[in-house]
C-alpha cells in the first residue's frame, strides 16, 4: 500500500472498528502530527506586554477560583443536606 493513498480521516472513522495495518496508522499519526499546531518553542517565565496575564498567572488564577467555587458549593452542600434530594449524593 502506497503510504498516502488513503483518507486519514477515513482511516481514522475505520480504526474506530477495525485493527489498522502499520501503513494505516502511520498515515494517521503522520497526519495528526502535521496539524497538531505544536511548536518546539519553550515556554519561559512569561514576560508580557500591553498589561497582560502571563499564562502561568492565568492558570494560578483560574486555580484559586475553581478552590473558591469548589469550597463555596462544598459548604453549600453541608449546609443544606437535609434539603437536598438523596438521589443527587448517589450522582456526585
Amino acid at each position: 500500500m502506497l503510504f498516502h493513498s488513503k483518507n486519514p480521516y477515513k482511516l481514522r472513522l475505520k480504526g474506530l472498528s477495525k485493527k489498522l495495518d502499520n501503513d494505516e496508522l502511520a498515515t494517521i499519526l503522520l497526519h495528526l502530527a502535521k496539524r497538531r499546531g505544536s511548536s518546539l518553542e519553550v515556554v519561559e517565565e512569561d514576560s508580557t506586554s500591553n498589561g497582560e496575564l502571563s499564562t502561568k498567572a492565568i492558570l494560578s488564577k483560574n486555580e484559586a477560583l475553581l478552590k473558591e467555587v469548589l469550597c463555596n458549593f462544598n459548604n453549600y452542600l453541608n449546609e443544606n443536606e437535609q434539603n437536598i434530594d438523596p438521589k443527587f449524593f448517589e450522582i456526585i
